[in-house]
């Protein structure tokens, strides 16, 4: 082996180390509840909701469209009058959000790392507003997804979001404050139907009124899409005004080395680290610019992999529980008209987001990070095994009775601590990597979650039917399929760090 070779394995031995390594503190998250509990630093109360408010961004404007996108399609004309084509045609605008988040959103993160966070926030919130209302004003099929696609990249940049949360805060109270994302998503994912829903069309619904105006007669969605981006404007505005920029290299000098101890970083000491200073050199400049390659190890890819399981059972999830409760029951549904299925949706986001707020924390403290990861895990688990017994119960009863809706309430609890998990595997993707790759890190996480949400509706969507159709495994194929991928994520669970 050539010393250029020797000298390129000892750089990347360094650079793992530095990006990685972290002393191991007396008393992790992971170790709550089995030893006195570290003092608890306060949260940054006023830059943690400004983050959370820019986070609920993404959720009300990917998901505003979904109350009125086939009716959309319909009117546009692209389905030439074939039914069968609008849901492939809706469906296209809906996974194109999160197809072209996936390609940007890692960009994002590594432009972030060398500008700084601040910068990309807002300049991603002020694009997203825009596109947003573009959606809005489209009336062809093919500028519609070109609005979409543009919502998409630019709410990539949502991630870094991810990367202020973890620079602002510290062990004692990181898990704490990623537990609120998942109440923001729920908060977004039960305000956006609402918006949708109630306020399109509304020269149909409010004709005295509304109806009088052309500009809403000529475009009918316009509505529901300038309330959805006032959310990601008033973001920009509150985040231009108080959102500290959190990047250590963008609030203090850049790590130099020494004249006077070649090798060493003058920000860091190590005195196991003596290297010759051009091997110092090209440790710094890795420092400033990760590689993705770098960040390839085991924890953090299988902190990613539970990250991607995670969003592919939620999002089919997402799309199950609507399908399922509006199948006839002949077919194995529930039956439920739209208004019923919406008031179990609103009541299961509202509950999600009070638990994320009272119980997350107490079941943080009794149970640490890892622990209470798998439990969301098999929760997942629990929760998708109580279709094929309600669709059972359903099929031979032939209404939905009592002893139905013990099972129904105990497959929303389920579904409210699988969310649980959200709130802890950002702990495990975030600590323990340098802060000049934090963004990139966020990114790539984020990127292979977005794939998982862009595929997850059309799997599932076909699986269902295929199911009913064939009547595989008496309809209940889909959930065989999805209890497999649920089993895969508790092993993966365990895969987990310790610490």
């Amino acid at each position: 082996m050539s010393a250029g070779d020797n000298s390129q394995i000892q750089v990347d031995v360094n650079l793992d180390k530095k990006l990685m390594h972290q002393e191991k503190p007396s008393v992790t998250p992971v170790e709550v509840g089995n030893r006195c509990p570290a003092p608890r630093t306060p949260l940054p109360r006023v830059q943690l909701i400004t983050l959370m408010l820019i986070q609920l961004g993404e959720p009300v404007v990917s998901k505003v469209i979904f109350p009125f996108v086939n009716q959309f399609v319909r009117e546009t004309g692209i389905t030439g009058g074939d039914e069968w084509k609008t849901g492939y045609f809706g469906g296209a605008i809906e996974s194109a959000f999160y197809a072209t988040e996936a390609m940007c959103v890692l960009s994002w993160g590594r432009a972030s790392d060398h500008v700084g966070r601040k910068p990309i926030l807002l300049s991603g919130l002020l694009g997203l507003t825009l596109s947003t209302v573009g959606f809005g004003l489209s009336k062809q099929f093919w500028s519609a997804l070109l609005a979409r696609c543009a919502e998409g990249a630019l709410c990539g940049n949502i991630g870094v979001a991810k990367s202020m949360l973890a620079e602002m805060t510290d062990l004692s109270n990181i898990a704490e404050a990623f537990s609120f994302l998942p109440m923001v998503w729920a908060l977004g994912g039960t305000l956006a139907p609402l918006i949708g829903g109630l306020l399109a069309q509304p020269a149909q619904r409010w004709p005295h009124t509304i109806g009088k105006l052309d500009f809403f007669r000529n475009h009918p969605y316009i509505l529901p899409c300038i309330v959805a981006a006032c959310v990601p404007m008033l973001a920009f505005v509150t985040g231009l005004i108080i959102l500290k920029e959190t990047l250590p290299s963008r609030k203090i000098r850049c790590m130099t080395l020494t004249a006077a101890s070649p090798g060493s970083l003058t920000d860091v000491e190590d005195p196991r680290i003596n290297r010759p200073s051009s091997m110092g050199n090209a440790i710094e400049q890795q420092l400033k610019h990760p590689t993705i390659r770098v960040l390839l190890v085991r924890r953090i890819i299988t902190a990613i992999a539970n990250y991607a399981l995670l969003a592919f059972f939620d999002q089919c999830m997402a799309i199950l529980l609507p399908l399922m409760y509006s199948t006839p029951l002949s077919l194995g549904g529930l039956g439920f008209s739209t208004f019923t299925i919406g008031l179990i949706l609103g009541a299961w986001g509202m509950s999600n987001g009070l638990f994320s707020i009272i119980a997350f924390p107490r079941l943080l403290r009794t149970f640490g990070v890892k622990r209470l990861y798998i439990v969301s895990s098999v929760s997942s688990l629990l929760c998708v095994a109580m279709f094929p017994i309600m669709s059972y119960l359903a099929k031979h009863s032939e209404s939905v009775n009592t002893r139905i809706w013990p099972i129904l309430i105990i497959q929303l609890a389920l579904y409210i601590l699988s969310y649980t998990g959200y709130g802890t595997i950002f702990v495990f993707i975030n600590h323990g990597a340098h802060a000049n790759a934090r963004g990139t890190l966020n990114g790539l996480a984020q990127m292979t979650v977005s794939l998982m949400r862009a595929l997850a509706p059309s799997t599932t969507a076909s699986l269902f039917a295929v199911s009913l159709e064939q009547d595989i495994a008496g309809g209940n194929l889909v959930y065989i399929v999805l209890c497999i991928i649920t089993v895969v994520s508790i092993c993966a669970s365990f895969q987990l760090p310790n610490q």
